[in-house]
């Protein structure tokens, strides 16, 4: 189906090995499985994850637990030489994902080493990760061999224990074994993680569909270092066909799930439905998925895949409605970034899930909630009251950041950072995304399900990190870290400060802080916290105190002046340090978060002394240029910066190291910022307490962009285009004026929001 096919073609170098993986990644939220061929192994980067479960090895970072790789497939002749894809083509090989149903499918002629350029076997396989049933994985292997008539296959096949892991092994008592249930014969893996000893399985079951396969001896390689563990050997039976289809169920369990004790037994029952059910079945749910996502864009195919690929990211990382979970910065394609959850998660991420899928996006609140005893006891730990929430936060909301969170690529030390105590904004994002979901969804509930709770303490903590200035009768945030991580320890960072406003006052509007004395302090604190304001006749806002009299020279010379590639521009000795260089959106996010802080004029001219001193070295800064350049009319700067977030992964050029620091994988917040590009910037939604308007700015050759949402309930779909705005809801389509309100009342019955 033309856009909705991601595929390249001919053996792939080592990067585009990495790259692909990434891309063609299958998850339902629960289980991330990366886009690599069945043959590779953990110098390839197989990866299996499950969201939530970390584990330490020997002291190192915490990070995800990969499991072993239950979908391995390894082709010899009937001389035990191994097949490989021919060389001989690009044709000889595909490799892609079909977005509409997250199907991961390959297609290869395969050859002998001594004979490259001679095909002798064909492999097709797809794979997806069940939306139905959380712990399902299936798979379907097809191999053709009418290339040589008459020939024998040797597989090697089953659960693959060869990990790639960055801090591990984080597995161990791996036990495989086999039962007959109910006349299927079921492999299992069990093993426990190496900390704290969550068990987890992995149940297989193999159904020989078409052609025949004979068991041979075990297999008698380990694969790297490890043993065989669940890998099985078979040889092909004489076929008139000369081909062989198998059909692979997999179910994984871990922890106290429900399910955990059911594996065994619930396997053979679902491998009883056929592949033909199971993807219909796919493609049924992710239908719905995407008849409440997808936008459409007429006059763009370009920018409309992009945008879909980005969506199908995000849609693949979507939590089951329920649970407590959230999505990692590097969603579900690695161990990178610790599998932690940062603020990418509430200010570039949730919009999106919260618009289009509010019942699961519920699951991020959740999370949170849930985290709220490890960032109380971070709080406590700085000699803070209150909720201090973790800058990388892992199960149960502990933090993962470590004091030394970089290496200096020049001297090989590791280098003092202060990314965990000091980007304290990381609170309020929490408390400013909880009121946006109220706000959008209607969720009210949640306030009395620990919601409340959240935001009195992180207003808590406010309260005791700010500090009194008699002298200039005002309150200021002394000692962080906004954003814009160059600069270190900084004063009255613009962001901080307004987001912690806004905190304090949510806070005062829901009623989250009870005692007398620390609500006349939070309205005082809101009264009189320092903001940064406009300076000089330009009307730049500094960014931090002191900010503006940095030196200004220009990104190249910065760049120029590393002595090697990858070295770390911020940090007390980072060559952006003492320039006005900075990494990523600060005072432009703080502006397109708070439009109303200052008129359009002054925002414009932010906009562009900012613009030129951003060296954008965080994929989450394109996402605020974009949206202010669409506000103010530059539409080309903005889809430029559009197509920076959107194809971010397909084009493989995001930044992969920081010092020595892999930071590689697929970037979910980027993703979630160009649809916040396309939504927010060229539609021109605003949601605001009085309703919705909208004040579209669209790139010229942009014909018409249609975009669905879900507003407390109600279904709405926007469609504009050069000449109208109409908004479709309740049985009826309404036309609008730019910036025109529609009442809430209108969209859904109900008054409008106070809370």
């Amino acid at each position: 189906m033309d856009g909705w096919i991601i595929q390249e073609h001919g053996i792939p170098s080592e990067d585009q090995i990495i790259t692909r993986g990434n891309n063609f990644l299958c998850a339902n939220g629960f289980i991330g499985v990366r886009g690599t061929l069945e043959e590779y192994g953990s110098t390839q980067k197989t990866g299996v994850m499950i969201n939530g479960i970390y584990d330490s090895h020997e002291g190192r970072w915490s990070e995800p637990v990969n499991l072993p790789n239950p979908l391995y497939l390894r082709v010899q002749d009937d001389q035990g030489r191994d097949l490989q894809i021919c060389p001989s083509s690009p044709a000889n090989h595909s490799h892609g994902i079909d977005l509409a149903a997250g199907i991961h499918w390959r297609n290869s002629l395969l050859s002998r080493t001594e004979n490259p350029s001679a095909p002798v076997l064909g492999l097709k396989s797809q794979r997806f990760v069940s939306q139905e049933v959380p712990g399902l994985i299936l798979q379907r292997l097809e191999l053709d061999w009418t290339h040589s008539p008459g020939s024998s296959w040797q597989l090697t096949m089953g659960v693959d224990p060869d990990i790639w892991d960055i801090n591990g092994p984080h597995l161990h008592k791996i036990t495989p074994r086999m039962k007959l249930i109910d006349g299927v014969m079921v492999e299992e893996i069990q093993m426990e993680t190496q900390e704290r000893g969550i068990p987890i399985r992995i149940a297989r079951h193999a159904r020989v569909v078409e052609g025949g396969l004979e068991p041979l001896s075990p297999a008698s390689e380990g694969r790297g270092s490890s043993p065989t563990g669940g890998l099985s050997a078979f040889k092909t039976v004489e076929s008139p066909q000369n081909r062989l289809t198998v059909d692979v169920h997999i179910l994984v369990s871990w922890g106290d799930r429900e399910d955990f004790s059911r594996v065994f037994t619930d396997l053979p029952r679902l491998a009883a439905r056929n592949w033909q059910y199971w993807e219909e079945n796919q493609r049924k749910h992710w239908h719905h998925l995407w008849q409440a996502s997808d936008v459409r864009i007429s006059g763009d195919s370009e920018a409309m895949k992009a945008l879909r690929f980005s969506l199908y990211h995000l849609l693949s990382l979507l939590p089951p409605e329920g649970e407590a979970l959230s999505v990692p910065a590097r969603g579900l394609s690695g161990q990178v970034y610790k599998g932690a959850i940062f603020w990418d998660t509430e200010i570039f991420m949730q919009p999106f899930y919260e618009l289009t899928h509010p019942r699961r996006a519920r699951s991020l609140i959740l999370n949170r909630i849930q985290g709220l005893p490890g960032a109380l006891k971070k709080a406590a730990q700085y000699g803070y009251r209150g909720a201090f929430y973790a800058w990388e936060a892992q199960d149960q909301g502990e933090e993962a950041c470590t004091d030394y969170n970089i290496t200096d690529v020049i001297t090989g030390r590791p280098m003092r950072t202060f990314f965990r105590e000091k980007q304290i904004h990381i609170s309020a994002d929490i408390v400013f995304a909880l009121g946006n979901y109220i706000l959008r969804t209607g969720d009210r509930e949640i306030l009395d399900q620990g919601g409340r709770q959240v935001i009195g303490e992180c207003a808590r903590f406010y309260l005791s990190r700010c500090h009194l200035r008699p002298d200039l009768n005002r309150y200021e945030l002394l000692d962080v870290t906004g954003p814009d991580e160059y600069h270190e320890r900084v004063h009255n960072n613009f962001f901080t400060n307004l987001m912690v406003k806004h905190c304090l006052e949510f806070a005062l509007e829901t009623g989250s802080l009870q005692d007398p004395g620390e609500v006349r302090l939070a309205e005082d604190v809101v009264q009189r916290l320092y903001i940064p304001q406009p300076w000089g006749s330009a009307g730049i806002i500094p960014q931090f105190d002191g900010y503006l009299t940095l030196r200004q020279v220009g990104i190249e010379e910065v760049l120029e002046g590393r002595l090697h590639p990858n070295e770390y521009l911020g940090g007390e000795n980072g060559l952006a340090r003492w320039t006005q260089v900075i990494k990523q959106a600060d005072v432009v996010l703080g502006l397109y978060l708070f439009p109303q802080v200052i008129e359009d004029e002054l925002i414009r001219a932010n906009w562009e002394y900012y613009e030129q001193r951003t060296e954008h070295g965080s994929s989450l800064s394109a996402t605020a240029y974009a949206g202010i350049a669409a506000r103010i009319g530059n539409t080309q700067d903005a889809l430029q910066y559009f197509y920076t977030s959107a194809r971010i992964d397909l084009d493989g050029r995001a930044k992969q190291y920081v010092g020595d620091l892999y930071i590689g994988g697929t970037h979910p917040a980027a993703q979630g910022g160009a649809w916040q590009i396309v939504v927010f910037g060229f539609l021109g939604l605003q949601i605001t307490r009085q309703g919705l308007s909208l004040d579209p700015h669209l790139p010229s050759h942009w014909r018409e962009v249609e975009c669905p949402l879900v507003l407390r309930g109600t279904q709405i779909r926007i469609t504009v285009s050069e000449d109208s705005i109409a908004i479709y809801y309740r049985g009826k389509t309404h036309y609008i004026e730019p910036g025109t309100v529609l009442a809430w009342q209108s969209i859904t019955g109900e008054g409008a929001d106070h809370a």
